[in-house]
């Protein structure tokens, strides 16, 4: 799983919408499904469902999201650190 992955994972969960994600993220909508399906194989089970056009996280879908974020939130953390813009390093 790549951070690219795990970014669009949880853009298109609080976007309910790959093309949202999309815009989002500036990245073309056909490389964000690209990222969901590559993730989805990586999975033994289904990420998304769409119920009325919207792409809805399945369940245990879900239950990845926070662990997503809390990564997110790292990363960003250390990219920050790496680019200078943190000035604890504690």
């Amino acid at each position: 799983m790549t951070i690219t992955q795990i970014r669009a994972f949880a853009a298109v969960c609080e976007e309910n919408s790959v093309t949202r994600a999309a815009e989002r993220l500036c990245i073309a909508q056909p490389a964000v499904s690209r990222l969901l399906k590559d993730m989805a194989k990586q999975c033994s089970f289904q990420l998304f469902e769409n119920i009325g056009g919207k792409l809805n996280p399945t369940e245990k879908a879900m239950s990845l999201l926070d662990d997503v974020n809390d990564i997110l939130l790292r990363i960003d953390a250390l990219e920050k650190k790496m680019s200078g813009d943190e000035t604890d390093f504690s």
